[in-house]
């Protein structure tokens, strides 16, 4: 086989049926030099007064890379009789035909066929693979087949191989489920397009059981210990958000063409805060975190990829579960998700968990929930994500009475704009998020945003309570109110 980068030497065996014949394989080894290949045939090397058997010999097994057998009737006929010309050539290769049976030096090509019948291929390379020549509507795809074998270029070349996955060599793993609904969700959604929310009702099923399993026993433990069991166990959870990362980049990328059943994920969601039900505080500290980000990537997502019929299901549409208020199922919002007045998840995990200094985070939760963001993420996304349902929760009061969402990554937004509402310019695109603000014209935004001002977010109030974070701006720091849908 030719190396990469030289230039291949190639022989070419035919047989000399008549002149027409032979002109047309000089006409082809022409063809081989001037795409960079360097033929050979007798009609050019082989000089009067040449021994022929030790040219043929020469060529075929020292000096050529390849060798291309140019069959046609005539050709097989001469090499199965063993008659001289072709014959002698092939028997001169016979023996790395026979020994090799994974060469690949020398190749079959079906130069002229009579159309009629099977190809008549010698007994010595009847199990070859072939490349056929024989008709002009043949020729141009099959021709670059044979440049691509002689060069070592081939049209898909095989992938390298990577590295085994770490977690391989984790023979804690419980997740099997959930990474072959992965593994097989692009191929099943392809075949069975209508089972799309099947499959993701499934996923987020055998999510939840897996979730359950990271509960947490700190019975006995004091507080610097319960802390450092919680950010074990983050750690530990890591293997299933990774799975639950994944899932969703495919699951939104199919959603931009297959609607997704919003009350499955309102239920998965539901059920998880179902879990915070209770008064052991510590103990459930790591699940109030898992479910403030599990629903923050929700939200991310959904605005990477433009899904905001999805947002608005999962802003206004009611969950139930367990409330730890209540002794029966009661409707409730995404607001109360946030189970930050009764699980200071923010002043536990600070416990514990310091920056580099040795002082401790304005909020350890929103450096946590920061530092975790998935590569196919950005940190940006995140923290516009949370400002999101910070605002939505204030401009809907009426809604969602008292209860509002506070958006723990702010301090770490880097820059100055928000796109969802820098963009409100454009009528078109007012248009198309509009109801992720549950409003139906940009009059009523307007007045939903001007209700903010008697809020804590409008006399500066959203904002940590030690003081040393900024307030959440205002929403017109980002949108001029005079000027929403002042653009095509």
């Amino acid at each position: 086989m030719a190396k990469e980068n030289k230039i291949p030497k190639v022989f070419l065996s035919y047989a000399r049926t008549n002149l027409e014949y032979a002109d047309s394989i000089i006409e082809f080894a022409s063809t081989l030099r001037g795409d960079g290949i360097d033929a050979s045939i007798d009609e050019w090397d082989l000089k009067p007064g040449n021994d022929i058997y030790h040219f043929m010999e020469s060529k075929i097994k020292s000096e050529a890379d390849f060798v291309l057998l140019m069959i046609n009737d005539e050709f097989t006929e001469k090499v199965d009789k063993r008659i001289a010309g072709a014959g002698a050539e092939v028997q001169i290769v016979a023996k790395e035909l026979y020994e090799n049976v994974e060469q690949g030096r020398i190749i079959p090509i079906i130069w002229r066929h009579d159309g009629e019948g099977e190809i008549k291929l010698p007994n010595i390379v009847e199990s070859r693979y072939y490349i056929d020549l024989s008709s002009d509507d043949k020729f141009g795809e099959n021709y670059e087949l044979l440049l691509r074998t002689l060069f070592n270029k081939p049209k898909n070349p095989k992938t390298e191989v990577g590295k085994m996955p770490e977690w391989i060599n984790d023979t804690t793993n419980r997740f099997t489920k959930t990474k072959t609904i992965i593994k097989r969700f692009d191929s099943q959604v392809e075949v069975n397009p209508e089972k799309f929310n099947y499959f993701i009702e499934d996923f987020f099923n055998e999510y939840f059981e897996y979730l359950k399993t990271f509960k947490l026993d700190l019975s006995g433990k004091n507080n610097v210990s319960a802390s450092k069991e919680i950010y074990k166990s983050l750690e530990d959870y890591d293997a299933l958000k990774n799975d639950l990362v994944t899932f969703l980049e495919k699951m939104f990328k199919v959603a931009r063409y297959k609607e997704i059943d919003s009350e499955i994920v309102i239920e998965f969601l539901s059920n998880i805060r179902s879990l915070l039900s209770g008064s052991e505080q510590y103990s459930l500290a790591n699940f109030d975190f898992i479910l403030r980000e599990i629903f923050l990537y929700f939200m991310a997502y959904a605005l990477k990829y433009k899904n905001y019929a999805f947002i608005a299901d999962l802003f206004y549409s009611p969950y139930y579960f367990e409330d730890y208020a209540f002794t029966s199922k009661d409707a409730k919002y995404f607001v109360d998700l946030d189970v930050r007045g009764r699980i200071h998840t923010d002043d536990i995990l600070g416990i514990s968990f310091k920056a580099d200094n040795g002082n401790s985070f304005i909020t350890p939760l929103g450096e946590l929930l920061v530092r975790r963001v998935p590569p196919r993420l950005n940190e940006e996304l995140l923290v516009d994500a949370d400002l999101l349902c910070c605002y939505v929760s204030y401009m809907n009061k009426n809604k969602f009475g008292r209860k509002d969402w506070f958006p723990f990554t702010y301090i770490y937004k880097q820059n100055d704009s928000v796109d969802y509402f820098t963009r409100l310019t454009s009528k078109k695109y007012f248009n198309k998020i509009k109801e992720v603000f549950d409003v139906d014209s940009a009059d009523e935004f307007k007045e939903k945003v001007v209700s903010t001002h008697d809020t804590y977010l409008g006399t500066g109030g959203v904002r940590f309570s030690n003081a040393r974070g900024r307030c959440v701006e205002l929403i017109e720091v980002y949108i001029d109110l005079s000027k929403l849908c002042s653009e095509r």
